[in-house]
């Protein structure tokens, strides 16, 4: 409980010191409307980088997932 609490400070404080460098960034990283106003105050290419981002991170946990999942109806069959 204590690791998703430090990943979530992590997270917002990661943001908040990209938006402090880069005055553009728009958002509030506490608020449910985060997403929404910082793609809107992006580029169309950085919009675009952070799709193709989010798609490569869609596509490896996909991947690891199946893994785990075969991984673990093996290990069932065996023991």
């Amino acid at each position: 409980m204590l690791g998703i609490l430090y990943i979530a400070i992590l997270q917002v404080s990661t943001v908040k010191l990209v938006q402090k460098h880069d005055n553009r960034l728009k958002g509030d990283p506490t608020k449910t409307s985060f997403n929404k106003e910082f793609l809107d105050s992006m580029d169309e290419a950085e919009q675009l980088k952070a799709f193709k981002a989010g798609y490569r991170a869609f596509q490896m946990t996909k991947s690891i997932t199946l893994m785990i999942v075969i991984f673990t109806i093996f290990m069932n069959i065996l023991f």
